[in-house]
């Protein structure tokens, strides 16, 4: 590896294009690269070691598999339960043929499943292409899930179209015994890079999914998660407690809430051997950062500006250092989302783009009128 003080910080890496393609194309997919090349999975599996083994300053780092789908490339299950992942995602479209993999998985020690579910049969199958049926079968499919013990939590793009759809869709959930609902904002990359803008939620479409998810929380369960994709609420104890106490989730160790800062987390394309520095950018050419060598010897490709230092000083708008009374701790949460937004407006230095919506900058804004 290159001699750069930004390969000093690796401390996850997730390996993506590995094993079989999707059983579908959804509508808002980050992950549209048409890779021609061929390989077994083996052949995959020992570039994974190589990069393990070759490269020093990853022995130590948390390594995660992503497949595209899982229930295309089954053979990874126990690969990922050697690996402790404890979690798979899925697009549940296959899964109800084969219930035995609900076995698997278990036989493997992994007790959690994401996996993505839309309000109603029409947005079903506006975003993701499935049929009526299919849609039946993956509920069905997750309620076999939970049946079978394992834990399974629910994704859905929110959008300012769909957001009135939720709380029968939460009801649903409820009814269903899903643990978990995360809500995802629409990117408009990969495969939704043409989408119409109407789909992107800004500030004002916060403050109404905010008024209806407040009101569903009195329910308890299932949990609302807003993960990374709506900036964070520092008026919210767990979220402080993570940043400043630094305590480790699931799928990621890393000193900020975007791990794309400092490059603490790499992004690795097997099948090509390309490294990207965020999974929703894989589509952007611009954010191949590094790649693998034969021997899997990490070789810098590109030396981008990501350290905090420079974030505090060029970030604009309401995560400027004037904006913000927590830039120190978020440095705008997750970049990705904004980078590609300032990108189609034709912005200068997209990299420096500040978000389209935060739920703290919304909390403040809103208590300066109490």
């Amino acid at each position: 590896m290159d001699d750069n003080k930004n390969s000093d910080n690796i401390m996850n890496i997730g390996i993506l294009d590995i094993g079989n393609e999707c059983n579908q194309n959804c509508r808002q997919c980050f992950y549209n690269q048409n890779i021609t090349i061929k390989k077994e999975l083996a052949d995959e599996l020992n570039i994974v070691n190589k990069i393990r083994e070759n490269n020093e300053i990853c022995k130590g780092a948390n390594i995660t598999i992503y497949p595209k789908e899982i229930t295309t490339t089954p053979d990874l299950i126990k690969k990922m339960g050697e690996n402790n992942q404890e979690y798979v995602l899925t697009n549940g479209k296959d899964i109800k043929k084969n219930p035995d993999i609900l076995k698997t998985f278990k036989e493997n020690n992994i007790h959690k499943i994401r996996i993505t579910l839309f309000p109603n049969k029409e947005e079903q199958l506006f975003w993701n292409r499935n049929t009526l049926s299919e849609y039946n079968d993956i509920k069905e499919w997750i309620k076999m899930s939970i049946l079978e013990d394992i834990e399974t939590e629910i994704s859905t793009i929110i959008t300012p179209q769909n957001m009135w759809y939720l709380k029968n869709f939460y009801e649903e959930l409820y009814d269903m015994k899903v643990s978990r609902w995360r809500l995802l904002n629409f990117i408009p990359t990969g495969n939704g890079k043409n989408m119409d803008m109407k789909y992107i939620m800004d500030n004002k479409h916060l403050h109404k999914l905010l008024n209806i998810t407040n009101w569903l929380k009195s329910w308890k369960w299932p949990y609302i998660s807003y993960g990374l994709w709506f900036g964070p609420n520092f008026y919210w104890k767990s979220i402080y407690n993570f940043i400043t106490q630094q305590k480790i989730k699931d799928w990621m160790i890393a000193k900020y809430p975007c791990p794309t800062i400092n490059n603490s987390f790499l992004w690795i394309l097997v099948k090509n051997k390309e490294i990207y520095r965020c999974f929703k950018l894989i589509s952007n050419q611009e954010a191949k950062i590094w790649e693998i060598g034969d021997n899997g010897k990490i070789i810098l490709h590109k030396n981008l500006k990501f350290e905090d230092k420079t974030l505090k000083d060029k970030l604009r708008w309401m995560c400027s250092r004037e904006s913000c009374d927590f830039q120190d701790l978020c440095l705008w949460w997750c970049r990705s989302n904004a980078y590609i937004l300032a990108k189609i407006r034709g912005e200068k230095n997209p990299e420096y783009a500040g978000q389209e919506m935060c739920i703290t900058n919304l909390i403040q804004n809103q208590r300066k009128w109490w």
